[in-house]
């Protein structure tokens, strides 16, 4: 921290990225929330979640990506399964327009200008970290998260997927560092039942 505060132009950097970023609508819809105006009472932080594995299908696991227009989930898929339980964190859980939605900051650098964080920059970088695995991890806990807490919960009208942002070109551009997702009803159910439990 030291070190950073020394440097007034890395600092002076970093100060206008969190301030894009903050200010930034978080969808590209009209009427969008920013971080900035997010309502503090209808958002959960580092959301920890536990999904059961108690039989998990490595095999088709691997598969569901492509069956749903995504990449491989995996790049290594075995027969034998695995069990256990899986524990993790979503950076933030808000509410916009109506849906709720799970939202990941990433600082992956993936370049030296603007248009390194084009969607189809975006696109090669989920594949090739597996996120697309992760924010479907996500979206299931969602999923499973407000059928518990959301009197009246529907899919439909309540779920609005995943949002990840590439603080490095977020907000320097029309949806430049920006990606969402929101999974089907079908794939839910599907990544639900290779996990091996409802």
């Amino acid at each position: 921290m030291a070190q950073l505060m020394a440097d007034p132009q890395r600092l002076s950097a970093l100060q206008s990225m969190f301030e894009r970023t903050a200010n930034a609508p978080l969808r590209p819809a009209p009427g969008s929330s920013s971080l900035a105006n997010l309502d503090i009472a209808n958002l959960i932080v580092e959301l920890e979640f536990h999904l059961p594995m108690p039989q998990l299908k490595l095999a088709q696991l691997a598969a569901l990506g492509p069956k749903f227009g995504l990449p491989a989930l995996l790049d290594i898929a075995t027969p034998e399964p695995l069990s256990g339980m899986l524990q993790g964190f979503i950076d933030l859980v808000f509410f916009d327009q109506g849906r709720y939605y799970v939202l990941d900051y990433k600082t992956n650098a993936l370049g030296d200008c603007l248009m390194d964080y084009r969607a189809e920059s975006i696109a090669a970088e989920m594949a090739r970290h597996h996120y697309h695995l992760q924010h479907l991890l996500y979206q299931l806990a969602l999923h499973r998260y407000l059928l518990v807490n959301l009197p009246g919960y529907q899919f439909e009208q309540h779920f609005g997927g995943a949002i990840y942002l590439f603080l490095r070109g977020f907000a320097r551009g029309p949806e430049l560092g920006y990606f969402h997702h929101r999974a089907s009803l079908e794939l839910i159910a599907e990544l639900s039942e290779v996990l091996g439990g409802s």
